[in-house]
C-alpha cells in the first residue's frame, strides 16, 4: 500500500466511500420490516450478557468505583455512535476483557500512588482516554492506517468515554461474527421465499426449465441488487445444473427438484450492510441501565456460562480451531478428512507445515495469556499483538514458503469438495505407485515430492483442485489403469 502524504487523505477517502452507500445502509435495514427484530434481539442478548458479566468483574477489581452501570452505558453510547457514524456498521462494540485488564492495572497503580489514590482514579483514567483519543486523531490525520491497517479504534468514542469517566468500548468477538451470521440467515430467508414463489409459478404454468431458471435468476438479481451478471451466473451455476439437467433447457423441470426442499441449498450467502440492527440493539442496551437492580439478581455463573456458550458457538469455521483439531487426527486416518468438505490448504500445504504454523500460533496465544498474569508487565500485553505484524512480515517467511503462508494466514479460504478413495485400488498398489516403483531415478524424487505425503501415501486431490498437478496425477492414474488392462490381455501368439 502506497503511503498517503496528504493530511486527512485517508479519512476523506473513507468518508467518500462510506457516504456513497450511507443512505442504502438505512434503507436495507428498514426494508426488512419486523424481520430485522430477530437478529436484533439475538445480538442484543449476545452483547448485553457479557457486558454485565464484565461489569461485575470490573466492580470487583476496582472496589466498586466502576460498576455494571458504567459498562452498560459505555456499550450503549459507543454502539449508538458507531451505528450512526462508523465505517463498519456490522461491527459490535462493547466493554471486553482487554478493557477490564487495563482498568484493573490503572486502578491498582493509582491506589498505590499517594498523589492519586482511589479518589482521583476516575479523573486520571479519563485523561488516559483523552490522550489516547488525541493520539488516534493524529494517526488518522497523518494517514497512519496505511501502515497499521490491521488495527482500528474510533477516536471519538474514546474521547467521549474519557470525558464521561466510563471505560471505552472496542470491537468484540464473537459478537460481530454472530451478528453477521444472523443477518445472513435473514437475507437468505428473503431470497429463498421470493425464488421459491417464482419457481412454483413457472412450474405450474408448464414453463420450460430454461424459462423457470431465467425467472429465478431475474428475481435473484432484483433482490440482490447485483449489477455484475457474470458473477451471478457463477454463483448460481449449481442451481442452473439442478433446474436444467444435462444442459437441455427445452424440457420441463425435473420432478425430483422440489423448490421448497432443495432451493435453499443452492443459494449463495448474502449479507447487506445496514445500521438498523446495530442501532436498535444499542438502544436496548441503554434501556438496561434503568433495570440494573433487576439485572444484579442474575447469578454470575449464568452470565459466564452464556459467554462460554457464545465462545464455543463461534469455533466452527475458525481455521485456527480446525487446524488444532487436525493435529489430533492419526496419520493413517487423515485421508478421511479429505473425503468430506475441507479447506483448500489441506491440498496445497504439507501437513508438517500446517502443524508447525498451528503450534506457533498456539504457543504465542499461551504467551499472551500468560503475560496478563504478570503484575507489572501485564498491562503491556497489547504490544504482543503489534509484534505479530513484524513477525508475520519478516520472521515467518524465513521458515515458511510464501505460498503456504498465504494459504494458512488467509482471512478466508476456499472449501473443496470431498473425494473418496477408489475401493478397487488396494493400499499396496497405492503405496507402490506413491513410492515411484519403476520410475527412472532422475525424476522419481520429483514425483514423490509432488504426489505423496511424508509417510509415502498417495495424495488424493479433490475435483476442485484445478491445476497442472491434478493433470499429472490423472496421468499417473491412467497409466495404472492401462497397466492393469495389459496384465489381463492374452499374450500375443
Amino acid at each position: 500500500m502506497e503511503p498517503k502524504r496528504t493530511l486527512f487523505k485517508g479519512v476523506s477517502e473513507d468518508f467518500r466511500g462510506r457516504a456513497a452507500c450511507y443512505k442504502q445502509d438505512w434503507q436495507n435495514g428498514f426494508s426488512s420490516g419486523l424481520r430485522i427484530l430477530a437478529p436484533t434481539l439475538y445480538i442484543f442478548f449476545a452483547s448485553v450478557l457479557p457486558v454485565i458479566a464484565f461489569g461485575e468483574q470490573l466492580s470487583k477489581d476496582t472496589d466498586g468505583t466502576l460498576t455494571t452501570v458504567e459498562a452498560l452505558a459505555s456499550t450503549a453510547i459507543c454502539g449508538i455512535i458507531h451505528s450512526v457514524m462508523g465505517g463498519q456498521p456490522l461491527l459490535i462494540v462493547g466493554v471486553a476483557e482487554p478493557t477490564i485488564i487495563m482498568y484493573t492495572y490503572l486502578y491498582n497503580f493509582a491506589k498505590n500512588e499517594p498523589n492519586l489514590g482511589p479518589r482521583l482514579f476516575l479523573a486520571w483514567a479519563g485523561w488516559v482516554c483523552i490522550w489516547t483519543a488525541v493520539m488516534l486523531f493524529l494517526m488518522a490525520m497523518f494517514n497512519a492506517a496505511a501502515a497499521l491497517n490491521r488495527f482500528t479504534r474510533n477516536a471519538m468514542q474514546v474521547l467521549i468515554c474519557g470525558l464521561l469517566g466510563i471505560p471505552p468500548s472496542n470491537g468484540v468477538l464473537p459478537q460481530a461474527p454472530m451478528h453477521t451470521r444472523s443477518l445472513a440467515v435473514l437475507r437468505r430467508q428473503a431470497l429463498r421465499k421470493k425464488m421459491v414463489q417464482t419457481a412454483k409459478e413457472g412450474m405450474m404454468n408448464n414453463a420450460s426449465s430454461s424459462e423457470v431458471y431465467g425467472k429465478m435468476q431475474e428475481a435473484f438479481i432484483k433482490m440482490d441488487d447485483k449489477m455484475n451478471e457474470d458473477s451471478v451466473h457463477k454463483e448460481l451455476k449449481d442451481l442452473k445444473d439442478a433446474v436444467i439437467p444435462e444442459g437441455d433447457g427445452s424440457g420441463s423441470v425435473p420432478e425430483v427438484f422440489d423448490p421448497e426442499k432443495h432451493l435453499e441449498g443452492y443459494l449463495p450467502v448474502r449479507v447487506n450492510e445496514q445500521r438498523v440492527s446495530n442501532l436498535l440493539q444499542s438502544l436496548l442496551v441503554a434501556g438496561c441501565v434503568g433495570i440494573v437492580p433487576v439485572i444484579q439478581k442474575i447469578p454470575t455463573s449464568v452470565l459466564w456460562g452464556y459467554f462460554a456458550y457464545m465462545s464455543i458457538d463461534s469455533l466452527p469455521g475458525n481455521q485456527f480451531w480446525e487446524r488444532i483439531q487436525l493435529l489430533f487426527v492419526a496419520p493413517q486416518r487423515r485421508y478421511k478428512v479429505l473425503e468430506g468438505a475441507h479447506a483448500s490448504f489441506l491440498e496445497s500445504v504439507p501437513f508438517n507445515k500446517i502443524s508447525a504454523f498451528t503450534l506457533f500460533q498456539l504457543i504465542y496465544l499461551l504467551m499472551v495469556w500468560g503475560v496478563t498474569w504478570i503484575p507489572v508487565v501485564g498491562i503491556l500485553f497489547p504490544l504482543l499483538f503489534f509484534f505479530l505484524v513484524i513477525i508475520r512480515q519478516h520472521l515467518l517467511p524465513k521458515f515458511f514458503d510464501t505460498r503456504h503462508l498465504w494459504e494458512l494466514d488467509a482471512s478466508e479460504y476456499e472449501e473443496c469438495e470431498g473425494v473418496r478413495r477408489d475401493p478397487s485400488i488396494s493400499e499396496a498398489e497405492d503405496e507402490s505407485i506413491a513410492r515411484g516403483i519403476e520410475a527412472p531415478p532422475e525424476y522419481a524424487s520429483e514425483i514423490l515430492e509432488e504426489f505423496t505425503t511424508h509417510r509415502g501415501e498417495l495424495k488424493h486431490r479433490a475435483p476442485s483442485f484445478r491445476d497442472e498437478r491434478l493433470i499429472r496425477l490423472n496421468s499417473v492414474q491412467m497409466t495404472r489403469q492401462f497397466s492393469r488392462i495389459s496384465s489381463f490381455a492374452p499374450p500375443r501368439p
